[in-house]
């Protein structure tokens, strides 16, 4: 039986968009994983050794926590739009907008 969007002849009513959900579940589950053991390592440590950190290294793990939330975001938005003008790709943080003609 065909996908909803598909015909039973095998081409696609326009128009369409594909997103990769595999990715985007990878993200989220991963990305919230890393946070909890993040947050459950800070919390694990003593008032002492916590007290080691310095503001520049504190701010840094943020920084670095960011950068990673924000590669994330650009691979999980990852997605081909079709339509009958052309197709629409992106990738991370680039859109490409191509005609059909030039498609090969």
């Amino acid at each position: 039986m065909p996908a909803d969007s598909e015909s039973r002849d095998g081409s696609v009513t326009l128009p369409r968009t594909w997103r990769p959900m595999g990715v985007r579940l990878a993200v989220g589950f991963f990305g919230t994983l890393l946070a909890v053991v993040f947050v459950a390592a800070w919390l694990g440590f003593d008032q002492q050794t916590r007290d080691t950190y310095t503001v520049f290294q504190v701010a840094t793990l943020v920084v670095m926590v960011v950068g990673g939330a924000g590669v994330g975001y650009g691979v999980s938005r990852s997605r081909a739009s079709a339509s009958e003008e052309g197709l629409v790709i992106v990738n991370g943080f680039r859109t490409h907008v191509l005609d059909w003609s030039q498609i090969e």
